[in-house]
């Protein structure tokens, strides 16, 4: 977008398929039409986990809350009250996804 800050490069590694591999266009796109100010860093996102399968679109919002937590551009401690799930369109809008049934919460009496 002209006139926006470049964005920082970023990774995601821990064995994603397809469509978490594609999440980082689509979170780079999403975080560029924010015009947001990162700084220029080296970005990976671990999403290792041997319970979890890492697959789907729904990763997109929680790979873009990542780092803007750790950069201080988000309250970290207050998203760790969150489960956060979405598809991100190129320009930031959060596309609902069915929610994966690991991420479902689980209530045990």
């Amino acid at each position: 977008m002209p006139g926006c800050p470049r964005l920082p490069r970023f990774a995601i590694v821990g064995l994603p398929d397809k469509a978490v591999g594609e999440s980082r266009e689509r979170v780079q796109a999403a975080l560029s039409a924010m015009c947001l100010a990162l700084p220029p860093k080296r970005i990976t996102i671990n999403l290792s986990h041997a319970d979890l399968p890492n697959e789907g679109s729904y990763y997109d919002l929680p790979i873009a809350l990542a780092p803007l937590a750790a950069l201080g551009v988000t309250d970290a401690e207050q998203l760790g009250d969150f489960l956060a799930v979405g598809e991100l369109s190129l320009d930031a809008r959060i596309v609902g996804s069915p929610r994966p049934a690991h991420s479902r919460p689980r209530v045990s009496r």
